[in-house]
């Protein structure tokens, strides 16, 4: 049988008008051919590929072997993958030339250059997804704004890359390209921060009105009523009891606001509204800049100098929030509030040194569209020293101390965080 089907291919090369060589103009690898051998030599399946489609081919000497197949309607530039890379040979197009030749041997201007517009992501996100599609000889060049390099301060700007690779490889690189380079949802995140004084009857917390404590300490479970976890949801802590995490609706939210108004030395910390791409995280900082000194002692000859530089620290909080819209427009949201504060210093001489307490989490929640996640129970504890002295004579040296009455307290406030990411058309 495969001495028959070589004798039929050989008939069809004869009984065939040789017509390869009369194509005009460019060679179009997406117009579609069959092909249907058996046990048949690569070179003669490639010899009646082009008379049949009228291709300009050339086959190296190299080429060897027998292949059986079979494909209908297909891209050319398809067949002509399938014929050639598993047996180990490639192709590459000189302007309406085909020229077929062994994978592993270079040849002067196989490869081709194409450029790519990007509209919607960067550069470097481009460059990641397509890396595995290159051939060994393929590369990708981006084309950073003149004068400007990447850096971990500055990202990757570059709107354009050019890639370098087999003409079969583009077509697979343009795709893949049109699939992922789309533009994206943003979501606008609003957050509150608030900060409340407890009194004494309140050292475990806030009271809240029983109609929305459940849904604020409560067990998240996005559904599809208003009435989040339906009041009755247990307590859920996270790391260790110092964060709780629930869930507000609209009018949960409004209560909360307005129970809050009644309350005494409650405080609204920040109220920012920002907007973000989908999957781009957004940064939100609350805090101080404390500047720490730090003496430097040198001598020369018999002169010492003290040089004091400062070393800025950061404390106080800060908010990260990368949102991710899902199928039923519901928003996946990657939280990690941090919360820093100075506890004590250290001295060393004229030198001092910050203690701080931080407390943070990082946790990925679903929420739906403009419902609020409720991030509370962080309590802290800060203390306050008050001195009252009787009129002149708490200002005489040694006796001042019996004219003198020192009081220390402490006061706990309790700090929520709500955050509402709100998807926008």
């Amino acid at each position: 049988m495969k001495r028959i089907g070589q004798i039929l291919a050989a008939l069809v090369m004869i009984l065939m008008p040789w017509q390869a060589g009369t194509q005009a103009g460019p060679i179009d690898i997406t117009n579609t051919v069959s092909l249907n051998f058996e046990d048949t030599p690569i070179a003669t399946v490639l010899r009646m590929l082009a008379a049949q489609n009228n291709l300009n081919m050339v086959i190296s000497a190299a080429v060897d072997g027998n292949i059986s197949i079979s494909l209908d309607n297909v891209a050319l530039g398809a067949a002509l993958d399938a014929v050639l890379l598993p047996n180990g040979y490639n192709y590459y197009v000189n302007n309406d030339i085909i020229i077929v030749k062994e994978a592993d041997r270079k040849v002067i201007g196989e490869l081709t250059a194409q450029s790519y517009r990007l509209r919607y992501i960067d550069a470097a996100s481009a460059e990641s997804a397509i890396t595995p599609l290159l051939s060994p000889n393929g590369q990708v060049i981006r084309l950073a704004p003149k004068n400007e390099t990447p850096s971990a301060d500055k990202p990757d700007e570059s709107s354009q890359i050019v890639v370098v690779d087999y003409p079969s490889v583009h077509g697979n690189i343009a795709g893949l390209l049109a699939q992922i380079d789309r533009k994206r949802q943003q979501v606008s995140v609003e957050v509150k921060i608030i900060e409340t004084n407890l009194s004494d009857q309140e050292k475990l917390g806030i009271n809240w009105p029983t109609s929305i404590s459940a849904s604020i300490n409560g067990t998240p479970s996005p559904g599809g009523s208003d009435e989040v976890n339906g009041g009755e949801a247990a307590v859920k802590s996270l790391e260790n009891g110092d964060w709780q995490l629930g869930y507000l609706s609209v009018h949960q939210v409004d209560l909360v606001l307005d129970y809050l108004k009644e309350r005494q030395n409650t405080k609204l910390l920040s109220n920012p509204r920002l907007t973000t791409m989908e999957n781009e995280t957004a940064t939100i900082k609350i805090q101080t800049v404390i500047p720490i000194p730090t003496v430097n002692r040198f001598s020369e000859g018999a002169v010492i100098q003290d040089i004091v530089t400062f070393q800025d620290k950061e404390v106080g909080i800060s908010l990260k929030v990368t949102p991710r819209i899902n199928g039923d427009s519901a928003i996946i949201m990657r939280v990690n509030p941090v919360v820093e504060e100075i506890i004590e210093k250290v001295y060393v001489g004229e030198s001092w040194k910050p203690i701080t307490s931080e407390r943070s989490i990082v946790t990925t929640v679903t929420v739906r569209n403009n419902e609020t996640l409720a991030l509370g129970g962080l309590l802290k504890d800060s203390r306050y020293e008050t001195k009252t002295r009787v009129f002149l004579l708490g200002s005489i040296p040694v006796l001042s101390a019996l004219f003198t009455h020192t009081k220390t307290e402490t006061k706990t406030t309790d700090l929520l965080i709500l955050i509402t990411p709100r998807i926008i058309d």
